[in-house]
């Protein structure tokens, strides 16, 4: 994790990595029974209202704790 610039063709790789977390983040949510008993528009505005805090929370638990400056994706990406 050096503290060298990103090379700009990757700046790309964040919009990649906060889509699989937003994924991942729905799935989960499906998974749960009382949720796909919810409405369609229910179930919606509830991803849509929490998904920007769990995508925090999830950027900052793959985030080790000595880096206080960055966030570290999974593949070592950091910015």
């Amino acid at each position: 994790y050096a503290a060298t610039p990103m090379p700009v063709g990757y700046s790309t790789n964040f919009s990649y990595w906060r889509a699989k977390i937003l994924s991942v983040i729905v799935e989960w949510a499906k998974s749960f029974e009382v949720f796909s008993r919810l409405a369609l528009d229910d179930q919606m505005r509830l991803i849509v209202h929490s998904s920007f805090s769990n995508l925090v929370l999830a950027e900052a638990f793959n985030t080790p704790e000595k880096y206080t400056d960055r966030i570290v994706f999974p593949d070592g990406l950091s910015g």
